[in-house]
């Protein structure tokens, strides 16, 4: 059986990604400079890619150190 990994998460799924609540996810989305931009995929729906969120988490990781 294949299993795929979505290239894209809807704002839900993306804060349970990242281990937030989707209202800090928003917070991040709008406050933070550095966090990816979720984008339209049509009018009614929101998404964010995967690889931005991991990039975003792996610079946030680097500057800790």
């Amino acid at each position: 059986m294949t299993t795929i990994t979505p290239a894209v998460l809807r704002p839900k799924q993306a804060a349970a990604y990242i281990q937030m609540s989707i209202p800090s996810f928003w917070r991040l989305a709008k406050n933070d400079p550095n966090f990816p931009r979720p984008f339209k995929l049509s009018e009614n729906s929101t998404a964010i890619f995967r690889k931005d969120l991991d990039d975003w988490l792996a610079a946030k990781k680097e500057s800790v150190k």
